[in-house]
C-alpha cells in the first residue's frame, strides 16, 4: 500500500492511498479529502490510474488478455450484454471488474467504455 498525504492549503489536507493486490492483479486508488478540493483530487486519482494501468497490468494474465478482448468489442459502440462475446467461466467476472475499474460501463444500450477505457485502449496500441 502506498499512502501520500497532500496539504493543498494549511487548512486543507488530503491524501490518496493506492492499493495493489497481486494476487488479484487488482490496484485500487482511493482519494480522501475536502469536498472544496474534490476537482484537484479527481485530476491527481485520474493521472495515477493512467499510471497504474499502463505500468503496472500483467500484459501476459489470461484475465488481462479477456479485458483486452470486451475492450476491442466495445472500441466504436456499445454492445448490448446479450451480443458479448465473453470467454466461460471467467468473462462475468472479468465484466464486472472493468466496470469497477472504470474501464467501461453499463448504460440503456448496453456496455460502452468510459473516457478511461478509451485512453487505455489508445495507449495499449501506441505503446506497441
Amino acid at each position: 500500500m502506498l499512502y501520500i498525504s497532500l496539504d493543498i492549503k494549511k487548512s486543507e489536507h488530503s491524501s490518496i492511498f493506492i492499493r495493489n493486490s497481486g494476487t488479484e492483479n487488482k490496484i485500487g486508488v482511493n482519494l480522501r479529502g475536502p469536498m472544496k478540493s474534490a476537482s484537484k483530487l479527481k485530476s491527481i486519482g485520474k493521472k495515477c490510474n493512467e499510471i497504474l494501468l499502463s505500468s503496472m497490468k500483467d500484459f501476459k494474465n489470461r484475465l488481462c488478455k479477456l479485458e483486452e478482448d470486451i475492450l476491442n468489442q466495445l472500441i466504436h459502440e456499445s454492445v448490448p450484454n446479450t451480443k458479448l462475446k465473453l470467454k466461460k467461466p471467467e468473462g462475468a467476472r472479468v465484466l464486472l471488474e472493468m466496470v469497477k475499474q472504470d474501464l467501461i460501463q453499463l448504460t440503456k444500450d448496453g456496455h460502452t467504455l468510459t473516457s478511461l477505457g478509451k485512453w487505455y485502449l489508445s495507449s495499449k496500441k501506441t505503446n506497441r
